[in-house]
């Protein structure tokens, strides 16, 4: 088996497959030929879980031929033949066939596995399409060979995993109707729902099949795979198209190709799923006469009758023993479509072979389109935050150390737009220049322009006297640039920001990072401090994308405005931001080398698309180092090699960990989403604790 693909199951990633074979309805020799190709293929691509749409093997629109004994026996024997293809076999599969029991025409789904045969009896609701045919729950009590499981609202299956350990619940419905009405009543509520729908493809499935499954899955923080009968059913009265998906929480993993025979993967993050708020066990449920029972204390051992002691089955998925065929399709770019087709096969040469994409930056939405609203929405959730501070404390100024780099930019935009919604004047706004012994020419101006583009009031106040005199002072050799020539600097220019807000009756607005504060690349009681941190919930990647959104809304404005003065200024505060967005970041505490920047950020910490993709899952799911450094290298391969990854996830946590006491003295400031740093609200760690197991975990994997 592919190394990558071992890994990734062991770091949690589970593979799931469903299944639109060709088929032919009551033909279930050829349906037979369809689903063998399909398990064959599941097996190279290495598949964890194999799910068929209802009654694959004689197709879902026999009507009364379901009642026909030739096409029930036909049926059984073709699963004997699934169950010897399985032999060898590390799939685990789920479908359902017709059978007769007691009497009764029932619907029986089968969970296979070369070591496990599971059946369950499945009550097919009055209201569904199939109830002319098939049991009621009404009419499904007892069996008396105790052969049969009996699916129950409450019913859930505990799977345990023995690739990652990571053991997980499953849920099997028969529609999204029922996926709603029973998923709160399940014993165990699961972090995977399968529904195996019987419905025909109508209009009104076209987005709304989609947006049901996709709004459920987000709102239960749970995975979903969907599928419905496919290509080949009868088309008397309906048409049937093979719509499935494959969910993860917001995530669409995959989706079939409408009307074609398909094979659509997905790999779900069972650690997402478990560590779900609404993955709790109802442990009342799991309580039995014996005593307290865990669900792995749950066997396959049959009852008398087909009720089992607990609404629980529990079952032990296949565990790779051998090695198996190469891959022959590897990552895709978005939701498979028809692996089937030779022209869906992707380049062997890729790097990234799991049927799941990471994003190079989690700060921002998958889809393109939406990123203008977001980035607005930000922009006002900010100054919305600011507008309430300073309407508490009776509008005072704004008072705003700016440097030219990017922080304060965004800084400055924020209190501009807050000045709009209070319909105040930018003059409100004190803009303070404090060049330095690093500032270059190029941040001195581009400070000035801005904040003459955005009609701010301003000053300038060089902090090199001041500070060469608290050398003096503190008989610190001037020459010698180490952390005490940067930290003055900082501290110096903070106290002349908070002197100043004492004296015009201000308001320090804070410009650092959510970035910043995870690396504590902040002076402590420098640019550390503030009276309100409006920059505090945002990273610096997304810090970018919202300086050329806004710079782009200027350049629009100008290209719509009549008016010559505003048009100019629109156009000239575009150039400037698109320029600072252009400046390497750099706090500019070192002297210039021949006039440019010597003291480069990025250089120094490492890239910030690298350490604000370690900040997101370290935070949004508490993943461990080795995990992060695979998905790091699933989305930045290319870019870095693992020496070069590991060097600066380690430093991350290093810094994470070291300057928590920083974080723990944060100024308020608004919490933007869900990966925040703030000590009241979202985060908290002692200042003392120690990163060695942290650090440990990535120790020999270069």
């Amino acid at each position: 088996m592919n190394s990558t693909i071992i890994n990734a199951k062991k770091l949690g990633y589970f593979r799931v497959a469903g299944a639109t074979p060709e088929i032919k309805v009551a033909d279930v020799d050829f349906n037979l030929q369809e689903h063998l190709q399909l398990i064959k293929l599941a097996e190279q691509e290495q598949i964890d879980l194999l799910i068929f749409p209802d009654f694959s093997l004689t197709g879902v629109t026999c009507q009364d031929l379901f009642k026909q004994n030739i096409l029930l026996e036909k049926t059984k024997l073709a699963l004997e033949k699934l169950k010897t293809a399985l032999a060898e076999s590390n799939l685990n599969i789920i479908l359902t066939i017709p059978e007769k029991i007691n009497g009764k025409l029932v619907k029986v789904l089968h969970f296979l596995n070369r070591n496990t045969i599971i059946k369950i009896m499945m009550p097919v609701e009055k209201s569904a399409c199939l109830s002319k045919y098939f049991a009621s729950p009404d009419e499904l009590i007892t069996d008396p060979s105790g052969e049969y499981y009996l699916m129950k609202p409450e019913t859930s299956f505990f799977l345990k995993n023995n690739i990652s350990g990571i053991n997980f619940c499953l849920g099997v419905y028969q529609s999204i109707i029922d996926l709603y009405k029973n998923y709160s009543n399940k014993a165990l509520i699961p972090n995977i729902n399968v529904v195996m729908s019987s419905y025909p493809e109508l209009i009104e499935n076209r987005t709304g099949t989609e947006k049901n499954l996709s709004a459920f899955a987000q709102l239960a923080q749970t995975g979903i795979v969907y599928l419905s009968p496919g290509y080949g059913e009868s088309t008397t009265d309906y048409i049937y198209s093979g719509r499935g998906y494959i969910f993860e929480q917001d995530c669409l993993l995959a989706a079939t190709t409408l009307y074609e025979p398909d094979l659509m993967i997905g790999d779900l993050d069972l650690q997402i799923l478990t560590n779900s708020d609404f993955s709790t066990s109802r442990r009342s449920n799991l309580r039995s006469n014996d005593g307290n029972k865990t669900p792995t204390d749950f066997t396959n051992a049959k009852s008398s009758t087909c009720l089992t002691v607990d609404p629980i089955i529990s079952l032990e998925l296949n565990q790779i023993t051998k090695p198996l065929r190469p891959l022959k399709s590897n990552q895709i770019t978005g939701p498979n479509k028809n692996t089937l087709r030779s022209e869906s096969i992707a380049d062997q040469a890729k790097n990234n072979e799991l049927y799941r994409k990471f994003s190079e930056n989690p700060f921002l939405p998958e889809d393109s389109k939406e990123h203008k609203a977001y980035f607005d929405s930000i922009l006002n959730m900010a100054a919305q935050g600011l507008r309430k501070r300073l309407e508490h404390i009776n509008n005072p100024r704004v008072i705003l150390g700016l440097s030219g780099g990017l922080d304060s930019t965004l800084a400055l935009l924020i209190a501009v737009r807050t000045q709009r919604i209070l319909k105040k004047s930018n003059q409100n706004i004190l803009c303070v220049s404090m060049p330095g012994f690093g500032t270059t020419d190029r941040t001195y101006n581009n400070t000035k322009k801005l904040a003459d583009a955005c009609n701010t009031s301003y000053i300038e106040i060089p902090i090199t006297a001041a500070v060469k005199q608290h050398f003096k002072d503190i008989n610190h050799d001037p020459n010698l640039h180490d952390v005490t020539y940067e930290n003055a600097q900082a501290r110096e220019r903070t106290q002349i920001l908070m002197d100043l807000a004492n004296q015009r009756g201000g308001i320090v607005l804070g410009t650092g990072d959510l970035s910043e504060s995870a690396l504590g690349f902040v002076t402590y009681a420098g640019d550390h401090m503030s009276m309100y941190h409006i920059n505090g919930g945002i990273p610096k990647t997304l810090i970018r994308h919202l300086i050329e959104y806004e710079a782009k809304n200027f350049m629009a404005e100008n290209f719509h405005s009549k008016q010559e003065p505003p048009a100019k200024q629109g156009e000239n505060l575009a150039k400037i931001l698109f320029d600072i967005l252009a400046t390497p970041v750099s706090p500019e505490l070192l002297p210039p080398e021949q006039g440019k920047i010597a003291q480069q950020t990025e250089y120094l910490i490492g890239p910030y698309e690298l350490h604000d993709l370690f900040l997101y899952h370290f935070m949004r799911y508490q993943f461990a180092p080795r995990k992060i450094l695979f998905i790091t290298e699933q989305t930045f391969g290319n870019k870095y090699d693992r020496p070069t990854i590991i060097k600066w996830l380690k430093l991350f946590y290093k810094r994470f960990f070291a300057n928590q006491f920083k974080r723990s003295a944060a100024p308020d400031g608004p919490i933007i989403s869900q990966i925040a740093l703030s000590p009241r609200q979202s985060f908290a760690m002692p200042s003392d604790a120690v990163v060695k197991l942290w650090i440990e975990d990535l120790e020999g994997l270069n």
